[in-house]
This record gives C-alpha cells, sequence and structure tokens, in this order.
C-alpha cells in the first residue's frame, strides 16, 4: 500500500480528537502494514470525495489489484456531479464497464443524471434505453432532464412511453411532466394527465398541485387552476404565486 493510501486509512481510524502529534507517532510507530490496515476502497474514496479530491479519487480507483464495490462507483459519480465533472465522470463510466459487473438499477440511475446534470441528455438516454430494468426514478429522472431543458416533446413522448410501461408514475413524476404540458397539444395533454392524477388520487400532493395550477394559470384556465387551489389540503408559497401571478396575466 503507497503512502498516501496508508495516511488515508490512518485519518479514517484515528479518533478525530487525538491530537496530531500522537497520529504521526502512531503512523511513524506502526508503519501501517496490509495486515493492520486492509486496503479498503470504500474507506479511501470515501476519504477522498468528502475533501473534493477528485482526480486523486480517480487515480485510487484505477489502482492495480483494487477491488471496486457499487458503493464506491455512486460515491465518485456523486462528486462528479456535484462538480458538473463530465470527463471525470466518463472515466468512471468506462472503468465500470470495464469490471463487466451488471450495475444495479441505483446505479445507472446515477448515470442518467451524472449526464443529465453535464447537460449531455444524449448519453442520459443511452443509459436508460439500454437498462434492462427501469424504475420510477429511471424515468422521472429522464423526463425531469428533457422538461428542464425545454425539451417538451421529448419529455411528453418519454412520459408515454413510461405508462406503457410496467412502472407506474408517482407524484414526482406527474409533477416534473406537468411543466412540459404548454401549447394546444400539451395543454390537453397536460388535462389527461389530470384525470390520471386524480385516479391515482395524487392530486391533493403538494407538489403535483402546484404544478397543475401552473398549467392552469399558464393556459389561462384561471377557473381551473382556483378549483386546485381551493382543493388542496396545504398550500405552500409556490401554489399561491401560481394562483396570484395566473390571476395577474389574464
Amino acid at each position: 500500500m503507497n503512502l498516501l493510501r496508508k495516511l488515508n486509512c490512518l485519518f479514517h481510524y484515528y479518533p478525530k480528537s487525538a491530537p496530531f502529534s500522537s497520529l504521526i507517532s502512531s503512523f511513524t510507530t506502526h508503519q501501517l502494514t496490509l495486515t493492520t490496515f486492509p486496503p479498503d476502497s470504500q474507506i479511501i474514496l470515501t476519504t477522498l470525495c468528502s475533501n473534493g479530491q477528485l482526480k486523486e479519487a480517480l487515480i485510487e480507483m484505477a489502482a492495480p489489484g483494487l477491488e471496486m464495490k457499487f458503493e464506491s462507483y455512486d460515491m465518485l459519480l456523486n462528486a462528479c456531479i456535484k462538480k458538473r465533472a463530465f470527463r471525470e465522470g466518463q472515466r468512471v463510466h468506462a472503468h465500470m464497464i470495464k469490471t463487466r459487473y451488471l450495475a444495479p438499477v441505483y446505479l445507472r440511475n446515477r448515470l442518467i443524471i451524472f449526464y443529465s446534470k453535464c447537460d449531455r441528455l444524449r448519453e442520459a438516454r443511452n443509459v436508460l434505453d439500454e437498462m434492462p430494468e427501469k424504475n420510477v426514478v429511471s424515468w422521472t429522472a429522464m423526463i425531469s432532464a428533457y422538461s428542464q431543458r425545454g425539451f417538451a416533446t421529448e419529455a411528453l413522448d418519454l412520459f408515454l412511453e413510461m405508462l406503457r410501461s410496467v412502472t407506474e408514475p408517482n407524484e414526482f413524476t406527474f409533477a416534473t411532466v406537468l411543466s412540459s404540458c404548454t401549447g394546444t397539444f400539451g395543454f390537453e395533454l397536460g388535462r389527461q394527465i389530470h384525470s390520471l392524477i386524480i385516479k391515482r388520487t395524487l392530486d391533493t400532493h403538494i407538489f403535483v398541485g402546484s404544478s397543475l395550477l401552473d398549467m392552469y394559470a399558464k393556459a389561462g384556465r384561471i377557473h381551473e387552476a382556483r378549483e386546485v387551489f381551493e382543493s388542496l389540503p396545504e398550500r405552500d408559497v409556490v401554489s399561491c404565486t401560481a394562483i396570484i401571478s395566473g390571476i395577474r396575466s389574464w
């Protein structure tokens, strides 16, 4: 184990309240042999990622003989998401493919989020399309990526594809896709989505209600917007702002 990895292990295990001089003494005395501190990738990568040392973490990832865990990849991707580090995230993805392990759904979802945050929607969609199994987070993450970047048609098409699959949308999916229901076609589809929301008894959810309010208000349907507003068991700043803005606009 090289010096950097020894120190990382030592800093992780040694009590934080201990004086630094005793920590150095411990390192000098025991020399941190492989038997004393086995090279645990999770510990090392946790330390490096927590300190924002993404470059060093990637070097550690590529170290010969280091066994990467799914949790380690997840941690690295999270660090890349925070820094919008596209090239570094690509290296993590490539390393995952190289190991030839079938990544679990949550890790593939993280890849979708990573590519979306880096505005690489094609790569994000490729990850989604190649997933042998998808869950509601997979679909919602991609729909959200399209919606937030103004690709309303793509967001709505993907939502319809989701409905044809075995995955049920949740309140976050509905709240996300409603923001893409603009224009004549989008609004009519939004009304149909509203019916689905009622059937699934999600119409009183604050996120969904606020999105419905916003959709109706932007379309100038103040009466429908008011009905949604009055049906909400709880109202927050977002829902109040949406109804006020809608009334002022029309």
